[in-house]
């Protein structure tokens, strides 16, 4: 597999390799070959050279590259944090949103519900609050910040609840909430068996103009004690646990995430990050439900998801709620909820994805080539509501589309509307 990134890139932290002394030699050529050795022998150690450069020139900003080798979520935390740990600084001090749930967690009612929040997340993923400890101590940033950067929906939901607002006057959890579609395509024929299965899906990851130069792109090598090692590649936000976007791991298992926004948000619910987190690890199809229908959630998700051939997308909601559906001929999902009745935040909230899923069915049927997936990832023809966000004072921007590839083993990455040419990366599915 390619490890986006490594091989070439001196050491780091991040990289799980210690700094070694540079002694002064007598000759100054002595010196430079004894440090040249040193690098080598430390990447040689660690990650094995890539076969090629996946892009097809400069990496773009959002997409650096971050391996990280760990043996426990402490220890993965933090080397990521120490990784990320400007685009953390960056992002924390500019995003409005994050400022105002900081503000509020610094209230006598703020405190309370996030600490409510906190012990929820305890008792369900211990290992992963040590994660997010970790990035706090490698980036240097009060663990506060990174909890709360890791609770945005679920915290910003109790501001409301607790204000008394009623359904209509509720204030969404940001403007720019509104993110992410994907078109889904597995060829019906394979139902039958005989052979393998033609299946492809593209994802458009909307998010905040404020996120836009602070995203990475990481590559996990994990070990923990007692349990078989695994890796992973996603697509990451500064400061966030891995799962809430896109991305494989070494097991087979592709995914990619639509936000959701119910309207009734438990209080002490499980985040929907730390669960998209755990789903990273899903070892089977069977295994990621399983992780993705976690007990107690306080948002939930769509989770569309490649495994062995088959291709899925689950939703998931507040409580106790989920339908899986198995993708058969074409399929497309936004954000808001399909098949389970819960009602939306803001009855406007749905105002976009309505659209994005409209334009999808005016598109020719069916959506099934690389072409006119893209073509419909790349669509721009509702300008209110377009599937490609790039208007002009937007809060919100489409930072990548990714269209996966399974039977190729492959995964294409755009970072400019995927109308306008070939794909910026294209990554291997398999590690080796």
């Amino acid at each position: 597999m390619h490890r986006p990134g490594t091989g070439t890139a001196p050491c780091t932290v991040a990289h799980g390799c210690e700094a070694k002394p540079f002694m002064i030699m007598p000759a100054l050529l002595s010196a430079f070959l004894v440090l040249v050795v040193m690098v080598m022998s430390c990447n040689a150690a660690r990650v094995p050279s890539p076969p090629s450069d996946p892009c097809v020139a400069a990496v773009p900003m959002g997409l650096e590259p971050i391996t990280v080798e760990a043996q426990d979520h402490f220890e993965l935390g933090f080397k990521v944090g120490v990784a990320t740990r400007f685009k953390i600084a960056r992002y924390l001090s500019t995003d409005t949103t994050f400022l105002k749930l900081l503000s509020f967690a610094r209230t006598t009612a703020g405190a309370g519900a996030l600490a409510t929040l906190l012990a929820a997340q305890e008792r369900a993923y211990p290992h992963l609050v040590q994660e997010c400890r970790g990035m706090a101590a490698g980036s240097q940033v009060d663990f506060e910040q990174i909890l709360i950067n890791n609770l945005q929906q679920e915290l910003a939901a109790q501001i409301s609840a607790l204000s008394g607002d009623s359904a209509a006057d509720r204030v969404p959890w940001r403007p720019d909430a509104l993110h992410c579609s994907d078109a889904l395509w597995r060829e019906p024929s394979c139902d039958g068996g005989g052979g393998p299965c033609e299946v492809r899906w593209g994802h458009n990851e909307d998010n905040a103009r404020v996120y836009a130069g602070t995203t990475s792109l990481l590559t996990v090598h994990f070990s923990p004690a007692g349990r078989p090692a695994s890796s992973w590649t996603a697509f990451v936000y500064p400061g966030q646990l891995a799962g809430y976007a896109w991305g494989w791991n070494s097991y087979g298992l592709a995914w990619s995430i639509n936000a959701l926004m119910p309207l009734h948000v438990p209080a002490d619910g499980v985040g929907t990050l730390f669960l998209t987190r755990s789903v990273v690890e899903a070892t089977s199809l069977e295994d990621a439900v399983r992780r993705a229908t976690q007990p107690g959630q306080a948002v939930g998700a769509s989770f569309n998801m490649f495994f062995a051939g088959v291709l899925v997308n689950l939703e998931t909601g507040p409580r106790n709620v989920s339908s899986l559906l198995r993708v058969h001929g074409g399929y497309a999902h936004t954000n808001t909820f399909l098949r389970l009745a819960v009602p939306m935040s803001n009855p406007a909230d749905g105002a976009s994805s309505v659209a994005r899923l409209a334009r999808y069915q005016q598109m020719p049927q069916p959506v099934a080539s690389p072409a006119a997936i893209l073509s419909f990832l790349g669509d721009q023809q509702n300008h209110t509501y377009p599937v490609y966000r790039t208007e002009p004072g937007s809060a919100v921007v489409t930072l990548t589309t990714s269209l996966f590839r399974p039977l190729k083993r492959a995964v294409d990455v755009w970072t400019e509307n995927p109308t306008n040419g070939p794909a910026t990366c294209t990554y291997s599915l398999d590690f080796e």
